[in-house]
């Protein structure tokens, strides 16, 4: 797959979430905010009303340990 982002960047920020970012193949993954640590985020399924995809936080979901979970903006869903 041919990179289509011109600009050179490799991820770029979800609107309305700080820590959360896609790449330009979809992959959608959540960043520690004490840690940094770039961790893929869990699919929730579709959501049928607005059309959309859904992503879960993976520690919640696979419940994993996460340092930064009480200021994570990506940790109710």
């Amino acid at each position: 797959i041919r990179n289509q982002w011109r600009d050179g960047e490799e991820t770029r920020v979800l609107a309305g979430k700080d820590n959360v970012v896609y790449d330009y193949c979809g992959t959608v993954y959540c960043h520690c905010p004490r840690t940094n640590k770039r961790r893929e985020m869990a699919f929730g399924g579709f959501e049928k009303d607005r059309a959309t995809l859904k992503y879960r936080c993976p520690a919640r979901h696979y419940g994993r340990e996460c340092r930064g979970m009480d200021q994570c903006s990506a940790a109710s869903g």
